[in-house]
């Protein structure tokens, strides 16, 4: 055989090889979890604007909830500093539940939520605007637990999916975990996939080795034997709710933001059902994260002020709010940057008891 041929022929073979599925081969799963948790580690701390696109249907007649495929908008900034405090404001437009559809953005329903140590504070109004339409609830005191995004599908970067534990944790305690023998790709990009049973649900997990191990994908399931809550007491078996959970988190794209990658669109489905009752809801959402900023100085920003003592926290904390104070509830109105009793006296919050616990 001429040596041409030779050559030929051993380059054909190297190029085989190097294209063959061992190329692929999978890292251990202990490298695999310390590298997904490298990467949450990365976004916990952050100041983030987004909006999203979700179209609803829910039954659960208890609470006054019943519509089909109604769409609902959202847009909202989020604060936390992944230890002990959190920001949340939220407006919501289109299908408002206790309003109907086609509510305009200029009448959206208004939320916000700040939870630090030493502070629960919460407004909830209505309409945006000056209509004093909202309660606030205040409170100098904090309660157990940390505070996380648990519920919010389109912060699942920080690591939390509907319960108050990482998912890297529930993974690392997992009843029974293991990796795919191939990886696959998703959007072109060669994603490790880990399947565990966890006391807080089953994941499958499709890790992007090329966008800095960021889920690409992630499936969960929920049944009434696992838990949501760790810091919560939870009901003895016989009384657990007959809840089942499904989520899956899909067409998600990655920017690169301060030398990390982050997710900043994607696709959630979540779907939670009651049999017995036939109750259920069922959510199609679009996310988009508009800005991001990590490791912000939030002592500096003063990213969870108390809004009573610095309404520059809350935009929506106009005259004549309702306050509600401490574990009583005690009743108060907001004017003018104080807060007044029943017969209009201004209350001092020194004097004011917020019980800790």
């Amino acid at each position: 055989m001429p040596s041409t041929s030779v050559s030929a022929v051993w380059l054909m073979t190297l190029i085989l090889v190097c294209d063959c599925p061992a190329a692929d081969s999978v890292p251990p799963l202990s490298e695999l979890l310390a590298k997904y948790t490298q990467a949450l580690d990365a976004t916990q701390s952050m100041i983030s604007t987004y909006e999203s696109r979700s179209v609803s249907s829910a039954y659960l007649p208890p609470v006054g909830l019943n519509y089909r495929n109604e769409t609902i908008h959202t847009r909202g900034t989020r604060r936390t500093n992944g230890a002990d405090s959190i920001y949340h404001q939220a407006y919501h437009w289109g299908y408002v539940a206790g309003k109907g559809p086609n509510v305009p953005e200029a009448k959206a329903r208004y939320c916000l939520v700040i939870m630090a140590p030493n502070l629960q504070y919460s407004n909830n109004k209505t309409t945006r605007g000056r209509k004093p339409d909202g309660v606030v609830l205040y409170q100098t005191y904090s309660t157990k637990g940390c505070a996380t995004f648990m519920d919010e599908s389109d912060a699942f970067f920080l690591g939390h999916l509907g319960t108050d534990s990482r998912i890297d944790i529930n993974l690392r305690n997992a009843r029974t975990i293991s990796v795919r023998p191939e990886p696959e790709r998703i959007n072109g990009s060669l994603c490790y996939v880990i399947d565990a049973d966890t006391a807080y649900g089953n994941y499958t997990i499709w890790l992007d080795a090329e966008h800095g191990y960021q889920p690409a994908r992630i499936e969960g399931a929920r049944g009434p034997d696992d838990i949501v809550n760790v810091t919560a007491n939870q009901p003895p078996p016989e009384k657990k709710p007959e809840a089942r959970d499904t989520v899956v988190i899909e067409d998600i794209t990655f920017e690169k933001i301060q030398g990390v990658w982050v997710p900043v669109t994607g696709r959630v489905r979540k779907h939670i059902e009651w049999p017995r009752h036939r109750f259920y809801t069922k959510d199609d959402i679009h996310f988009r994260v508009t800005s991001l900023t990590l490791n912000p100085d939030h002592e500096t920003l003063q990213s969870f002020a108390d809004p009573i003592k610095d309404p520059t926290g809350d935009p929506e904390l106009v005259n004549n709010t309702k306050v509600r104070l401490g574990k009583n509830r005690q009743p108060a109105t907001y004017r003018h940057g104080q807060l007044h009793d029943e017969s209009g006296h201004r209350l001092d919050l020194q004097d004011v008891t917020l019980p800790v616990r």
